[in-house]
């Protein structure tokens, strides 16, 4: 089931460390670059995100009651990383108790298992604290002080928010929740009046790739309006460039125990951009690459590189959210001006396409042609888009056809224990 992990903060906590405190802690002649999970708190390579930072952390510490965020954004740009981010960072917050849940193994959960985990956590936070709450007698059926329900967990929390304590849980993944039948609508409406009524004094910050009110309303569970209680999402897309070149190059030159190569501008714009962009996972990718072969004393292979990051590319061509969202991603690709709509803003916002109206690196560019399936090229497809109607229906339809054949193939890997293009869990 989820692993839940808790703390109070405290006011002699440290919290989150700078930027340039991150950077002293990288040690000479080790890759600082993380290639297979999410960065731990206070990681020397997480980069950027400081609007973001400050706009959910404004949210989360109200001294009344903590406010509820919704994070957005594909895989692997950095969701996880940002809620240990949050998580280090609240560690300084005095009488906040803040949860942190993973969701691996949310398919065999059930709500009695998430009440109980959260009540379990939050005792052990509480534990040996001025806050530890007298334990209660035992009643029949239940171990004593045991929670196994909304009811027990609400009755649990109340009188410790009146004690002055306020509680914010760090959710990650929420698709994996939503698609379990056992989480229903009532169990969401639950989740609602806890995040909802001020005498209960409790936040959430959640992660999940499609808003959620999209996924409520696919998962039936749309009548809860968990969704309602969350402002504008903050999506977790692109690095601004500047952050980006920093993450490539700042952490190279603290951490090679050899000099390092001559022009790494040149090789930052003429090498390193057309394969990344400002994507900050494969950033990582390509500098934790680089960095073995600079401190091995060898030349890169570049090839193999870009053969690593096609799969990761092409999961995120195939694992599309709609329909437009192709149709966008192929007129980019052809330097077709796009029109503004909602979907461009948001794969704007997702780091999908930047500003410039292209796709997230030249790389993708170049291999979204190859990608069509057999029988449509680049130009039919534009063609029968324009066209709309049937013509438009058949183009969607193929490419929802070849995209659900990778898919397969893709489980069929994953269920022999691996998977094109995976590298572990989310990246910063």
């Amino acid at each position: 089931m989820a692993d839940f992990k808790a703390q109070l903060g405290r006011a002699d906590h440290p919290g989150l460390a700078s930027q340039t405190e991150r950077l002293a802690r990288i040690v000479p002649g080790r890759n600082p670059y993380v290639t297979g999970h999410s960065l731990p708190p206070d990681s020397p390579v997480f980069f950027g995100r400081e609007r973001e930072l400050a706009e959910t952390l404004g949210v989360l510490r109200r001294p009344d009651k903590p406010g509820s965020v919704s994070v957005l954004g594909e895989r692997r740009f950095g969701k996880s990383s940002f809620l240990n981010q949050v998580w280090q960072a609240l560690a300084a917050e005095p009488d906040l108790v803040c949860i942190h849940a993973t969701t691996q193994d949310w398919g065999q959960a059930c709500p009695e298992r998430f009440f109980g985990g959260l009540h379990l956590a939050i005792l052990g936070a509480l534990d040996a604290t001025a806050h530890a709450p007298r334990p209660k007698p035992a009643t029949k059926g239940k171990t004593q002080g045991e929670v196994r329900d909304y009811a027990g967990l609400r009755d649990f929390i109340r009188p410790l928010a009146r004690d002055g304590l306020r509680f914010v849980l760090l959710l990650d993944e929420l698709e994996r929740i939503t698609g379990v039948e056992s989480f229903n609508s009532d169990f969401f409406s639950n989740l609602r009046a806890l995040g909802d009524r001020p005498e209960y004094r409790f936040g959430y910050l959640i992660s999940s790739r499609r808003p959620l009110k999209e996924l409520c309303r696919e998962h039936r569970i749309y009548e809860s309006s968990f969704w309602n209680i969350f402002g504008f999402p903050q999506y977790i897309g692109l690095l601004a460039e500047d952050q980006a070149r920093a993450l490539a190059l700042g952490p190279l030159g603290l951490s090679l125990p050899v000099p390092p190569p001559p022009d790494l501008d040149g090789r930052w714009t003429g090498g390193i951009v057309p394969l990344t962009g400002r994507h900050p996972a494969l950033i990582q990718l390509v500098l934790a690459d680089l960095w073995s072969a600079w401190a091995g004393g060898y030349e890169p292979n570049w090839d193999r590189i870009a053969q690593g990051l096609r799969d990761y590319l092409e999961d995120l061509w195939t694992q599309r959210h709609g329909k437009e969202e192709w149709r966008i991603l192929m007129q980019a690709a052809t330097g077709v001006e796009l029109a503004k709509d909602h979907v461009l803003c948001d794969m704007r916002l997702r780091g999908l396409v930047t500003a410039e109206g292209l796709p997230l690196c030249a790389e993708f560019a170049e291999l979204i042609p190859g990608w069509m399936p057999a029988g449509l090229t680049m130009e039919k497809a534009l063609a029968g888009i324009k066209q709309g109607g049937d013509a438009a229906g058949v183009v969607f339809k193929t490419l929802e056809e070849w995209a659900g054949r990778v898919g397969r193939v893709h489980r069929a890997f994953k269920g022999l224990g691996g998977e094109p293009g995976e590298t572990g869990g989310d990246h910063q």
